[in-house]
């Protein structure tokens, strides 16, 4: 199989046995790239590399056998097609753009140099602490049975922060955001049915760019639905701009 450059694509290795090398500017989480890997083994998943002939790697695949979901990154369309049948998947992440079903997320940006809130709180905002551990995956589950449970207590370990918006006693919303190499992502936002459209989903994301401008971030991003019209208000309202197209594929038997 050749990639265009001379270069076939000749196996895959596990990153147990591997260090990750992918060439510069492979991905919009280039930064990432060694958190994510990390993470995925951590939680009993699976990240392995492809190589080419010359023996360079090509691509990343990582995967959580428990939901069944997976991420490839890589510029290379034989790389992708390779890893697309190379385990079954309910769900597959690319920035490669096929003919297979896909739903397209953008991946909005902000300079956190220049960032000014936007808007005041319209509720208390608290970050939890080991303690609320617990609760919190009870709560994600709650709307996500498929999650892999680990995920929570790894990403806390790892120094994620999940921040919790609290009505009658109990969580009304919550959401996380990591910060690598100065770089903060944010992510898994959830909003019990019940209590959306009261501001929740903004002061959560408000308070989570506050939280990275304090520790000096200099870039924030965040993957959203296309078609997710609150989300995408919402960032853009606090001057996220699109900066990249990530596509969810489906399922793959």
């Amino acid at each position: 199989m050749q990639d265009g450059k001379g270069d076939s694509l000749t196996k895959v290795v596990a990153l147990s046995d591997s260090d990750l090398s992918l060439p510069k500017g492979t991905s919009f989480f280039d930064a990432y790239l060694s958190y994510y890997v990390a993470e995925m083994l951590q939680i009993g998943g699976e990240s392995v590399v492809s190589l080419g002939s010359s023996g360079k790697q090509t691509g990343l695949f990582i995967y959580d056998p428990l939901e069944r979901n997976g991420s490839v990154f890589t510029r290379e369309r034989e790389v992708f097609d390779f890893f697309f049948g190379y385990r079954s998947h309910l769900t597959l992440f690319s920035e490669i753009k096929t003919d297979h079903r896909s739903e397209p997320y953008i991946i909005y940006s902000l300079d956190m140099r220049s960032y000014l809130p936007k808007h005041g709180f319209s509720h208390e905002i608290k970050i939890i602490e080991e303690e609320d551990l617990g609760r919190v995956e009870r709560y994600m589950v709650e709307n996500d049975p498929r999650m892999n449970r680990r995920w929570v207590r790894v990403a806390f370990a790892n120094g994620d922060k999940c921040f919790v918006v609290d009505i009658d006693n109990s969580v009304a919303g919550l959401g996380w955001l990591s910060f690598v190499r100065g770089i903060g992502r944010i992510h898994s936002l959830y909003v019990t049915p019940r209590f959306r459209k009261m501001g929740i989903g903004r002061d959560l994301l408000t308070a989570r760019l506050m939280w990275l401008r304090a520790k000096g971030a200099t870039i924030a991003f965040s993957e959203i639905s296309k078609y997710n019209v609150p989300s995408t208000s919402i960032a853009v309202g606090e001057g996220m701009e699109p900066a990249g197209v990530i596509y969810q594929y489906f399922k793959k038997e």
